[in-house]
């Protein structure tokens, strides 16, 4: 079981990842993961079964590597939709 957060819970590192795609326009979804990650740590999250905003627990404070396969079809396609959105990826 996976709790629901808020979009309260979730702004913040949503746009802390998206700035970081401007800042950072050629990073791998595993450089964005790990950034994810670090910026997760240090706001006291921790690893946990289940992702929980009141405990602060997180499944996915793993290395990208250790993500399992959805995981890091999910982190690809927030990069993709992030670079294409604001005009960061070129189509050809």
């Amino acid at each position: 079981n996976e709790a629901v957060l808020t979009w309260d819970q979730c702004r913040d590192s949503i746009i802390a990842g998206i700035k970081r795609m401007f800042a950072n326009p050629k990073e791998t979804s595993e450089e964005n993961h790990n950034a994810w990650m670090e910026y997760k740590l240090k706001e006291g999250w921790v690893l946990g079964p289940i992702k929980d905003g009141k405990l602060k627990t997180h499944p996915n404070l793993v290395p990208f590597s250790m993500l399992s396969p959805s995981q890091q079809y999910k982190d690809t396609q927030f990069r993709v939709i992030v670079r294409t959105f604001f005009g960061l990826e070129r189509l050809s």
